[in-house]
Parts: structure tokens; C-alpha cells; sequence
């Protein structure tokens, strides 16, 4: 039998940072999104003080898996009261992270049941073909436990299997004529240079001109500039710290004449890259530092035999014609789609078990779009009844 410990405060979690370490450099396929970097700089962000539900497995003394949960007792990503993925639209993937060996799910499903009674476990963003996709729901069945997926949002990714110039004659002869055009354009305009930073000392630097762009980027209009919470500003100069001294920072800024004009912040884990977030000031957009940006990106990428995750929010968030619009520059330069879907496992039967499945695809996506009051309503009622 696996032992299972449970984790439910951030800051107990310092205390398994490098076996946690250890055993993200041991696992076949583990993500950047698992990590100890990324997971407790978005816990700091998005569920400081908050309760957890960070499951790790051990065979012995040896560290082989974790389940990183969350308990979302408001309901702000999944039901009220269920156990989700540490996981929101930030986050490109996610998985458990089960190293070699033991039957580590079966482990975790056998924990929440034993310790909860009733499970209502939900896990948003789960890449498709994952193990733990293909294995869930035969041991939820094992436990008596009833299970649906639903399928999430995609993002564009960009190989190379062949080698840049063999990736360029991939793309349409429009796209290729229009990058031509972009180049020759801004080179126009004066001294282009492209930098990387990958040292803690060089992404302070950067994340003042991050911030820079962002403050006059055309996202500060609509309230997704990154400046405008200090929050999101902390949580992205941390992350790039963090980053940066386990060396995976990978922050491209795009400088006319000096000054900043675009950035793509993001991360190089093992053989993939993450665009993680981009912009660029909206006083250069007739030259399109970011086009340019990110093709200075993908050829340094391909370089390095690093496929790209460029990264794209939900459809939910897309509705806006400049997010459609960078979707769909994103979408030309991209060879395939990474999948993603959505997991829910609970205890019940099959009639529980088609009613959740209709409120997840019916009754809430009606209610966020034509009566949101009536979620935000049900949120501060279960916030007073837990005070």
C-alpha cells in the first residue's frame, strides 16, 4: 500500500520543495505546470489562504506522485464544495505529476474516498491522451465513483519537425509575403533589436519594460493590462525570479530604437517553450513589433529543438475583436492544436451523474451569460455561511 500525506497550508509545502524537485526531474513527461516554481507562485496569486488538498504519494520514504488540489468551497472554478486542479486560465495544462512505478491514481481516489466519504473532485485543463485521462474513469468506477468529460479549450502550438526553413514553406504563401512585409517595414523605422532574458539579474531589467509596454498596450483599455493589478504584477516579477534561477525565463523584448516596443513572457521547460503572456505598445501597431516579435521567437526556438506553446485564453475570453484578432495570427503561424479537457468524478449514480453533466454544459454557461447575478448571489451566500 502507497501512504499518502495531505497538505493543506502554503506554507508547509517549502518543506517538500526539493524531493518535489527531484521527482519532476524523474518523471517521463512531467509539465511545467507541475512544478514547484509555478505552483506555489500561482497558490501566492490565486488561493493565498486558502486551503489545499496537495496530495503526495510515497512508496516508502520515496516521493513518486501528487495530486495538486485545491478545495473551492465557494465554487469559483468548478462546484461548490469540490476538490479541483490548481489550475485557471493561466495555466496552459494540467496534471497529476505520478513518477515511475506504482498505481499512484488508484492511491489518490482511495485517499479522498476514505477521508471524505462523499468526492466531488473536478480537474480542469487536463491535456488529452493524458494517462490520467485514459485511466480515470475505470478507477473511479473501482470506487464506485461516477465520472464525465467534458471537452475544454484548445491552444495553437508550433513544431518543427523538419527544421525552420521547412516550417516557413509550411505556412501560406500570404503569411510568409506578410512577415516579409512586416520585417522590411519596421527595419524601416529605425534600429530593431531582439533580446532575451533568462538571468534573475536580466529579468528585473525586462519586467520594467514588460511593465512599460504593458501601460501603453492597447489591453490597459479594456482592464487586462497586467500593471493595473498590483497583484498580477507581483505574481509575474516572482515568477520570473523564480524562473529564472531554475533557468527556464525565456522573456523576449522587441526594442525600436531603443525603446521597448513588444514582449512575449514566457518559459523553456525540457523540449517545449510557453508563451505565457504578450503585448506590445499600441503606438507602434501599424508595424507589428509583435508579428515579429514572435517570429524572432520561433526561430530561436526551433534552434534549440523546442516546440512552442503560444498560448490563447478560453473562448469565454475571446469575445473581444483585438483577443480574436491575435488569435487568429497566432492560429496561421501554428501547425497543430494542443486539446485540453475538463474531468469531473463524484459520488452518485447515474442520474447525479447526468444532472451535473447538464448543469456543466447547460444551466451554468446560461446562467454566466444571461443572469450572472444569481452565481455571484449563490458565491456570497456560501462565503457568509462558511464565516
Amino acid at each position: 500500500m502507497l501512504k499518502v500525506e495531505e497538505i493543506t497550508r502554503s506554507a508547509d509545502l517549502e518543506g517538500y520543495r526539493e524531493e518535489w524537485r527531484d521527482l519532476v526531474a524523474r518523471t517521463e513527461g512531467a509539465l511545467f505546470f507541475q512544478t514547484y516554481e509555478w505552483l506555489t507562485s500561482w497558490i501566492d496569486r490565486f488561493w493565498k489562504d486558502r486551503p489545499l488538498v496537495f496530495l503526495f504519494v510515497r512508496d516508502g520514504d520515496r516521493l513518486i506522485g501528487l495530486a495538486p488540489l485545491i478545495e473551492d468551497q465557494e465554487g469559483r472554478f468548478s462546484f461548490p464544495g469540490s476538490l479541483v486542479l490548481a489550475s485557471n486560465e493561466y495555466a496552459l495544462r494540467a496534471e497529476f505529476l505520478c513518477g515511475e512505478g506504482a498505481d499512484i491514481l488508484d492511491s489518490v481516489v482511495r485517499y479522498l474516498r476514505e477521508t471524505r466519504g462523499r468526492v466531488r473532485l473536478t480537474l480542469m485543463n487536463v491535456q488529452t491522451g493524458s494517462p490520467l485521462l485514459d485511466q480515470l474513469p475505470a478507477v473511479a468506477k473501482r470506487h464506485r465513483l461516477s465520472s464525465f468529460s467534458l471537452a475544454g479549450w484548445s491552444s495553437p502550438v508550433v513544431r518543427f519537425p523538419d527544421g525552420w526553413q521547412a516550417y516557413l514553406r509550411s505556412r501560406s504563401s500570404h503569411l510568409r509575403s506578410e512577415l516579409r512585409r512586416k520585417q522590411r517595414r519596421i527595419e524601416g523605422s529605425g534600429t530593431v533589436t531582439c533580446a532575451a532574458a533568462v538571468t534573475p539579474e536580466e529579468s528585473e531589467r525586462a519586467i520594467e519594460d514588460v511593465i512599460s509596454i504593458e501601460r501603453k498596450s492597447w489591453k490597459r483599455g479594456i482592464g487586462r493590462s497586467l500593471d493595473l493589478e498590483p497583484d498580477n504584477e507581483r505574481f509575474y516579477r516572482c515568477l520570473a525570479q523564480r524562473t529564472a534561477a531554475s533557468g527556464w525565463l525565456r522573456l523576449y523584448v522587441l526594442y525600436l530604437n531603443s525603446r521597448p516596443a513588444a514582449f512575449v513572457y514566457g518559459f523553456a521547460f525540457r523540449d517545449e517553450y510557453y508563451a505565457f503572456h504578450t503585448s506590445f505598445d499600441d503606438a507602434y501597431r501599424s508595424l507589428s513589433p509583435g508579428a515579429i516579435l514572435f517570429t524572432n521567437l520561433l526561430r530561436d526556438a526551433c534552434g534549440r529543438g523546442l516546440q512552442v506553446f503560444l498560448g490563447a485564453m478560453p473562448a469565454s475570453v475571446c469575445d473581444l475583436d483585438r483577443l480574436r484578432e491575435e488569435a487568429r495570427w497566432k492560429s496561421e503561424l501554428a501547425t497543430g492544436l494542443c486539446f485540453r479537457a475538463n474531468v469531473h468524478v463524484f459520488s452518485g449514480g447515474q442520474i447525479r451523474c447526468h444532472a451535473s453533466k447538464a448543469y456543466q454544459t447547460r444551466l451554468k454557461p446560461f446562467l454566466k451569460t444571461r443572469m450572472p447575478f444569481v452565481i455571484e448571489a449563490g458565491r456570497r451566500l456560501r462565503r457568509l455561511a462558511s464565516h
